[in-house]
């Protein structure tokens, strides 16, 4: 959960500098890249994965930001294991429109947008996993010891 505190923070960031700085070939990838999520939904759990972090690294890349590049690679191997705890939600609409105003935002170089919406879709997860963790915990004591 902590590393979804500090990815929103971080990718909010990213999604901020790419409104502010993607030119007009970085705006239509990330269109093609959304395009590619949203197909991916009547695919298996990896394809969505993996269509969601390329969208994710594409809005990281359109930041222009190396540092920020990097950092955001880091949180990555932490947030991939995670994500086996959320795949149900990779296709739903809620996800979908999410990143879709994302990418809006982007495109029409919102950048308090792009911010606001990256962020709300991190923290989403976010509370989805804790919710999801306390659930597995009660789940856990309330099971007779054998």
């Amino acid at each position: 959960l902590d590393a979804y505190a500090v990815r929103a923070t971080l990718e909010g960031m990213a999604a901020r500098l790419a409104a502010e700085r993607a030119d007009a070939a970085g705006r239509r990838s990330l269109r093609e890249l959304l395009e590619r999520v949203e197909a991916s939904a009547a695919a298996g759990s990896a394809a969505q994965v993996d269509a969601d972090l390329a969208f994710h690294r594409r809005v990281a890349e359109l930041s222009g930001n190396d540092a920020l590049i990097r950092a955001l690679d880091g949180l990555e191997g932490q947030i991939v294991p995670l994500k086996v705890h959320t795949r149900d939600q990779n296709a739903s609409r809620v996800t979908r429109d999410q990143h879709r105003e994302i990418a809006d935002a982007i495109v029409v170089g919102d950048a308090d947008d792009a911010e606001r919406a990256m962020r709300a879709h991190v923290a989403w997860f976010q509370a989805l996993l804790a919710d999801r963790f306390t659930e597995a915990a009660t789940e856990r004591t309330a099971e007779p010891a054998t």
